[in-house]
């Protein structure tokens, strides 16, 4: 897996440094619950700072990332 860090240098992050990793994203369908399983996509996922989230807006957040063993 390849990540990559680079300073952001405009807009509301400007000024942090963010990191890039390829990875997966794990969708479903929008019920609440579903016997289908998940489905994993590939995507970039972007880590910000903790502390610099509550600039970004409404968007989708995990504190902790699940590891493929």
């Amino acid at each position: 897996m390849k990540a990559w860090a680079h300073l952001c240098e405009d807009g509301i992050l400007k000024g942090n440094v963010l990191i890039d990793v390829e990875g997966y994203r794990m969708t479903g369908g929008g019920e609440l619950y579903s016997e289908k399983p998940p489905v994993k996509e590939k995507a970039l996922l972007r880590a910000i700072p903790y502390y610099a989230w509550a600039n970004r807006g409404e968007n989708q957040m995990r504190v902790w990332l699940l590891e493929e063993g």
